[in-house]
């Protein structure tokens, strides 16, 4: 009868050192899993902030389109809070060719927890000065 109960006792230490493997690879597996999911979060703000940018940008006149006024644009507070030290960064290139484009980038670039870099989104967009028309009607 003793020598079965030290049995049972050393089978029920075993299972708790089990149950302590198992619950400390679920915490990092789930803290691993919260991470992955505010980057994705931060992925999709950067996203819609750039892309809120860029319809603001596309909604300029030709001549409103330059330097000075892409250099008065800034991320909204939202963006800011969920994104903090993040750089914008606006970029003008314009083309004298033929069909005089300006060519707009729109970048938004963002360290991570350990201030490594996490991600960055870049779009771009072209605008073309529209065609002066001599005929009158």
């Amino acid at each position: 009868m003793t020598k079965r109960r030290g049995i049972a006792v050393l089978e029920i230490a075993v299972a708790i050192l089990l149950m302590g493997l198992l619950l400390a690879v679920c915490v990092k597996t789930l803290a691993w899993s919260v991470r992955e999911r505010r980057a994705v979060d931060r992925r999709a703000v950067a996203l819609i902030e750039a892309n809120n940018l860029m319809d603001q940008v596309t909604r300029m006149t030709w001549e409103e389109l330059n330097d000075d006024s892409l250099k008065a644009i800034t991320l909204s507070a939202e963006a800011q809070s969920w994104l903090p030290h993040a750089k914008l960064e606006l970029s003008l290139q314009t083309n004298e060719d033929k069909l005089n484009s300006k060519r707009v980038s729109v970048k938004i670039d963002w360290p991570g927890s350990h201030g490594e870099r996490e991600g960055a989104v870049l779009l771009n967009t072209w605008k073309f000065q529209e065609a002066e028309n001599n005929e009158s009607p």
